[in-house]
């Protein structure tokens, strides 16, 4: 069973329940992988048509891309599917928050537009449960380091891609996080996975 992590929505779903679907969509396939379950691919990065619900033209081609690298992988033919890059681990040190990604496929990482990152979206991290401020983002080889406006006084969590539409109801390329594993016809390689809540230590 290939699943696919779920898309960005505006309309029809209170905030944050999107979130909970993809964190359920990723618990699944964890917990069912040697069923068979595998993650086709992710499509939070994908843009919205004028339904708010539903995704353009573009990334249904986009989407349809993905789907076969996934199932070529399965077939035995690819060394590695559409799953992309992961959040492994995020460590702190005063207002800096360094956010590790393993890769699945991919050597580099680097924001849609093929930049250092410098305008990030997505990532959200709290204070003892308060949003915190994000003041800048950059990709360094394998990590996001996020600086914060002001260093946490709490316990620090951090998630990612768990808004309903993570980088607005429009995609800007230079807002997500993709590796350099790109797809045949395609410009983009494939976007971080989506994490659920996570501490930050």
């Amino acid at each position: 069973m290939g699943v696919v992590c779920l898309g960005p929505g505006t309309t029809y779903a209170t905030e944050g329940n999107m979130g909970i679907i993809r964190s359920a969509h990723l618990d699944f396939v964890a917990a069912h992988a040697s069923d068979g379950a595998y993650l086709a691919a992710c499509a939070h990065d994908m843009n919205l048509a004028g339904s708010n619900i539903h995704i353009d033209a573009a990334s249904q081609a986009r989407m349809g891309k993905r789907y076969a690298k996934g199932l070529l992988n399965q077939f035995g033919y690819l060394p590695y599917g559409a799953e992309g890059p992961k959040i492994s681990s995020a460590t702190r040190s005063g207002a800096v928050v360094t956010v590790n990604i393993s890769q699945n496929g991919g050597t580099a990482l680097a924001d849609g537009a093929g930049g250092s990152g410098s305008a990030l979206l997505g990532f959200r991290v709290y204070d003892a449960g308060s949003p915190c401020t994000i003041s800048s983002t950059v990709i360094s080889g394998n990590t996001v380091v996020l600086t914060l406006s002001a260093t946490p006084a709490g316990s620090v969590t951090m998630d990612y891609a768990m808004a309903n539409a993570p980088y607005g109801s429009t995609t800007a390329p230079a807002s997500v996080v993709y590796d350099n594993d790109t797809i045949p016809g395609d410009t983009l390689g494939l976007p971080l996975q989506p994490h659920a809540l996570m501490v930050v230590t």
